[in-house]
């Protein structure tokens, strides 16, 4: 009975996968994009980073469009909370041609605040969390603001949150963008580098991206186990290879740029999650 055991080593090492996991640790992903309220250009000029007193280019200048791919992880710590932290990244142009490329890390998390920027968003009650806002009370990271043309490249720095608020977001859709109330994110900012003059501010859309990879290492390891069972009823009486878990590949294709494959010695299988 020993050998037939073994043959379901591989799938048994994919379920085991599953299950080591850090039980405390969850990535969430939001793609993000612009606020829906345009305050500049006649509606011709949208924004999701506004870079207050610098202009760049005339006109619109301040007002940088979100580009996708841009993201916003939120990595939950649900065994203790505090240690939940945020990474916010990607890009916004402008409508005189300059790149703004944003690279920020939250921390200091918080479920509930009442430095909550209202404006035009939902009303807030900090007491019962309603609706469901968290908070960051700490950033650091830069912004590279470039235009090739003008031989433009500036680094600007983040140091703190501005006018009393903290970065917001809404979960489950919740209405945090200051500027809409739709479900996304929002944030004064302090920032320093050359031309600075006043504070900048984020105002973000967000939907959240499905993150299927565990269930289809879960799904891999079911299939591994039919297809070993299906292989046990074929193989040669008296076979008795033993394989270890270190002697195969597990691997799945999973959302997000999960690369990850599972071989055995007659079988590849890929599951690609979509």
């Amino acid at each position: 009975m020993m050998w037939s055991i073994y043959r379901f080593l591989p799938a048994i090492c994919v379920l085991a996968s599953v299950i080591v996991q850090p039980a405390s640790a969850n990535l969430i992903r939001y793609d993000i994009s612009s606020t829906g309220v345009v305050n500049c250009g006649g509606g011709t000029a949208p924004h999701g980073l506004w870079t207050g007193g610098l202009n760049l280019g005339g006109g619109c200048g301040n007002y940088f469009d979100i580009q996708a791919p841009s993201y916003l992880d939120i990595t939950e710590d649900t065994g203790t909370p505090a240690n939940t932290t945020g990474h916010l990244f990607g890009t916004a142009i402008n409508p005189n041609g300059y790149t703004a490329t944003f690279d920020i890390f939250l921390t200091n998390f918080l479920e509930t605040s009442t430095q909550y920027k209202q404006e035009g968003g939902p009303s807030y009650d900090p007491g019962t969390d309603t609706p469901d806002i968290d908070f960051f009370t700490s950033a650091t990271g830069q912004v590279d603001i470039e235009n090739a043309l003008l031989s433009y490249n500036q680094t600007f720095n983040f140091s703190s949150f501005a006018g009393g608020y903290l970065f917001q977001y809404g979960t489950s859709g919740s209405g945090a963008n200051a500027k809409d109330g739709a479900q996304g994110a929002s944030a004064w900012v302090n920032v320093s580098g050359a031309g600075v003059n006043g504070h900048w501010d984020f105002n973000l859309n967000s939907n959240r991206v499905p993150e299927p990879p565990t269930l289809s290492l879960l799904a891999l390891g079911l299939i591994g186990i039919g297809v070993t069972a299906r292989r046990r009823r074929t193989a040669e009486t008296g076979s008795s290879t033993v394989d270890s878990c270190a002697q195969r590949d597990v691997a799945v294709v999973g959302k997000g740029g999960h690369n990850l494959q599972l071989s055995t010695q007659r079988r590849n299988i890929v599951i690609q999650s979509r």
